[in-house]
């Protein structure tokens, strides 16, 4: 009983050791390789330890990658013709014309570039000349165009967090500088510009879009100057917060608006906010 069951576990191990070190369809093809290149080849680095239904499946891909690819034709300037080319680009999968890529800039990045949109629209339209012209596919193109623009919108996104940090910073400088006199000051330093600069309206409000009052240290500086143009009817009258003052302001904010209204079709919403403080301030006594 016990050399039976000595032998049988005896056969069990060999036949597991078999199977253990059998080798694989791939490695033993290599082994039978007689030619010395064919056999270094890299191509065995993908095959290792492959079946051969594996290997069958490497071998049909390769040939219809193959077939697909043909003869790739001469460079242009040692004897190629482009119609050669085009039709080698076309079984790769380019399209026929440049409107085969039909891809195009989304509603979302639109309105993160604003008004550079037009830019990127260009750009697109360069991008698609340049994959037609390098023969590339529809997909791959319109792949490395995704790309692309995410990387950009990626920097917009960045560009655009510094900037609200920036703003919000600026705004509470202004706030410690100027406290509640913010919108008599701001519109003082406007009127000095119009008044003493020779700028017109819409130069100043030009100045006030690029962000004159986002830099504390040039807007400080400018309310000073503009404060001591106090008996100035025009300038000064505006940094008062008496209730003569205040209507001057309102009157000239008033003002602002019906010209806001002409030029863009509507009033800016930061025009109105400064108009709503100050008839809150001036209360009972419109």
């Amino acid at each position: 009983m016990s050399e039976e069951t000595t032998e049988t576990t005896e056969e069990t191990t060999h036949t597991t050791t078999e199977t253990a070190t059998e080798k694989a369809f791939s490695d033993s093809f290599r082994e039978s390789l007689t030619d010395a290149d064919l056999k270094d080849h890299k191509m065995w680095n993908e095959l290792s330890g492959k079946s051969a239904d594996e290997v069958g499946t490497y071998m049909r891909e390769l040939k219809s990658f193959t077939g697909k690819k043909g003869d790739i034709p001469k460079p242009l300037d040692e004897g190629g013709t482009q119609e050669e080319w085009d039709a080698f680009h076309s079984k790769l999968g380019r399209p026929d014309s440049i409107d085969g890529y039909d891809w195009n800039l989304g509603a979302d990045f639109k309105e993160l570039v604003g008004d550079q949109s037009a830019f990127y629209e260009q750009a697109t339209d360069w991008f698609k000349d340049a994959a037609f012209k390098a023969g590339i596919s529809n997909s791959k193109a319109e792949e490395l165009f995704n790309g692309y623009l995410e990387m950009t919108a990626d920097q917009f996104k960045s560009v655009g967090e510094i900037r609200e940090t920036r703003e919000s910073e600026a705004a509470v400088s202004l706030k410690n500088e100027w406290g509640d006199s913010r919108e008599g000051i701001e519109l003082g330093i406007k009127a000095m510009l119009k008044e003493k600069g020779g700028l017109d309206a819409e130069a100043v409000d030009s100045l006030v879009d690029a962000g004159l009052f986002k830099e504390p240290t040039l807007a400080i500086a400018l309310g000073k100057i503009s404060s001591k143009f106090a008996d100035d009817h025009e300038i000064g009258h505006l940094h008062t917060g008496t209730q003569s003052g205040l209507r001057d302001q309102k009157m000239e904010l008033e003002t602002k608006m019906l010209e806001e209204r002409s030029t863009h079709g509507a009033v800016r919403p930061e025009t109105i906010k400064k108009w709503h403080d100050i008839l809150n301030k001036l209360g009972d006594d419109l």
